[in-house]
């Protein structure tokens, strides 16, 4: 577990969320020198607690999209998994409106960024910091979405979602 205390303000509209998140820096306490984007990873089942206790964690990233009747949405897969044991994965999902920069704006920061802190929550305690060396490129994938998307404009993204969640992660994965 992580031994050094941060501090996290974790934004009204996400408390109590399940998922994964990219938050600015501003948000969390976690070294004067860093400034960017972290991933925060919250969950308030067992998962959360046994990705915390993981030695060797791994990270992979699917960057999609999905054409629904009310337009293109991008999707983001966050897999993780202990490198001793990649059967046991643990996969997170992020759903984003391309016809709307703030729903994509960190993630393209984070992109841009050397490295990733990925920071396990539950509650409002910080179970632990994983770094990962930014080896995704989901920038590009995103940009590219994103122009696809002017073909294909999200008109309604609460019933583009709705139609998007008749998927599930293998078929996801296999896009």
């Amino acid at each position: 577990m992580y031994n050094e205390k941060i501090t996290i303000r974790i934004p009204d509209e996400l408390k109590g969320k399940h998922g994964i998140f990219a938050l600015p820096v501003n948000t969390v306490s976690l070294d004067k020198s860093y400034s960017g984007v972290v991933l925060c990873l919250q969950d308030d089942n067992r998962n959360i607690t046994d990705i915390s206790k993981i030695k060797n964690l791994h990270l992979n990233i699917k960057v999609g999209g999905v054409n629904t009747e009310y337009g293109l949405i991008i999707f983001l897969l966050f897999m993780f998994w202990d490198v001793g044991n990649e059967y046991d994965k643990f996969v997170y999902e992020v759903i984003l409106n391309p016809s709307d920069i703030n729903s994509f704006r960190e993630y393209m920061i984070l992109d841009s960024q050397d490295e990733w802190n990925v920071l396990t929550i539950q509650g409002e305690s910080v179970l632990n910091v994983f770094q990962f060396e930014n080896v995704y490129g989901i920038g590009e994938s995103i940009k590219k979405l994103v122009d696809n998307g002017v073909l294909n404009p999200c008109k309604n993204f609460k019933l583009a979602k709705e139609e998007y969640f008749k998927y599930d992660i293998e078929e996801l994965m296999d896009m």
